[in-house]
C-alpha cells in the first residue's frame, strides 16, 4: 500500500510540475506577445504624433509654400544638370514662377502653389478650382 501511495505521490509531483512548466511557458509567450503589441502600439502612436505635426505645419499657406518649393527643388535637382532648371525665375514683366525648366524650345514654367493646394488639409480647401484655374492661365506667360 505504502508503495502505491510513493508512486501516486510521485506522478501528482510530476504532473504538478509539468503543469507548472507549461504554465510558465504559456505566460512567458504571452508576454513576449504583449511586449510586441506594446512596441506596435508606441510606433503607432508616433507616427499618429508626426501626422499631426506634419498636418499641423502643413495648415499654413507660407509653410506648405516653402515646403513644396524645396521639395520642387530636390526632385528638379535630382533628375536635371544644373543648368537644365533654375529655383525663382523672373520673367521680363515682373512675374516670378517657383522654378523654370531650360529646354530646346524655351522655358517651362512650374509654380508649387497647385502642390501645395493639394496638400491643404481638409476643410481648408475652398477656391482651389479658381486658383487652379489662374495658375495655368498664368503658367502659359512667357
Amino acid at each position: 500500500m505504502q508503495d502505491a501511495v510513493r508512486t501516486q505521490f510521485s506522478d501528482s509531483q510530476r504532473l504538478i510540475k509539468e503543469i507548472n512548466e507549461q504554465m510558465n511557458k504559456s505566460l512567458n509567450d504571452v508576454t513576449r506577445e504583449q511586449t510586441k503589441a506594446n512596441e506596435a502600439t508606441r510606433e503607432f502612436v508616433t507616427i499618429a504624433e508626426k501626422l499631426g505635426s506634419l498636418e499641423k505645419t502643413l495648415k499654413h499657406q507660407k509653410q506648405r509654400g516653402n515646403w513644396g518649393e524645396a521639395s520642387l527643388e530636390l526632385i528638379l535637382s535630382n533628375t536635371l544638370a544644373p543648368g537644365q532648371y533654375q529655383m525663382q525665375y523672373e520673367f521680363k514683366n515682373g512675374e516670378v514662377v517657383d522654378a523654370v525648366i531650360v529646354t530646346k524650345e524655351g522655358i517651362n514654367p512650374h509654380r508649387c502653389q497647385v502642390l501645395a493646394r493639394q496638400l491643404r488639409p481638409r476643410g481648408a480647401r475652398h477656391g482651389r478650382q479658381a486658383s487652379a484655374k489662374n495658375w495655368k492661365r498664368n503658367s502659359r506667360t512667357t
